[in-house]
């Protein structure tokens, strides 16, 4: 077992939210088209660009940034995710379906969440997750604070197992 060198979160810390921007198209000044793609409250994002310092000493190169990607097109029935961070944190929302969202903490404790375009959430570091499309077509968008270097590898992507959460323990 390796222990776990900053305390972990709790998923009493993955906060829900709604999507509560308008889908609302708007004519701009320069005769185009304003969609808004999100918009998050400050309450959520205030601490997107805090970072453990101990964990980033361990990474070859600096991934903070910002990101954004979609996974679109989810067939019913299958699995994803399955992983954790220690450093990324993310917000998760529904770009379309239906996806159950499991988040597990180092504590033992479990929440589920069911993702649509109306939702969204917001994961700290060290809680695993995995997701469960429940209606075929289904698509997430995903915004992080780290980039994703390539060549890709583990100690870049800040993206680990499920096995490896297992052999976690907490210091």
């Amino acid at each position: 077992m390796r222990k776990l060198e900053v305390l972990p979160h709790r998923v009493s810390e993955v906060v829900e939210f709604r999507q509560t921007h308008t889908r609302d198209l708007f004519k701009t000044k320069s005769g185009g088209t304003l969609a808004v793609l999100f918009a998050l409250p400050f309450d959520l994002v205030k601490n997107f660009f805090d970072y453990d310092h101990d964990e980033l000493a361990k990474i070859p190169e600096d991934i903070r940034g910002l990101r954004s990607y979609r996974v679109e097109g989810l067939p019913a029935g299958q699995i994803g995710g399955t992983e954790f961070h220690r450093i990324r944190q993310e917000i998760v929302f529904g770009l379309g379906g239906r996806v159950r969202w499991e988040c597990r903490d180092l504590f033992g404790e479990i929440r589920e969440f069911i993702l649509t375009p109306e939702n969204g959430l917001y994961m700290p570091p060290t809680i695993l997750h995995t997701y469960h499309v429940e209606e075929g077509g289904s698509g997430l968008g995903i915004i992080c604070n780290t980039l994703f270097p390539l060549p890709a590898d583990e100690a870049t992507n800040d993206t680990y197992s499920q096995e490896k959460f297992e052999t976690l323990t907490i210091r």
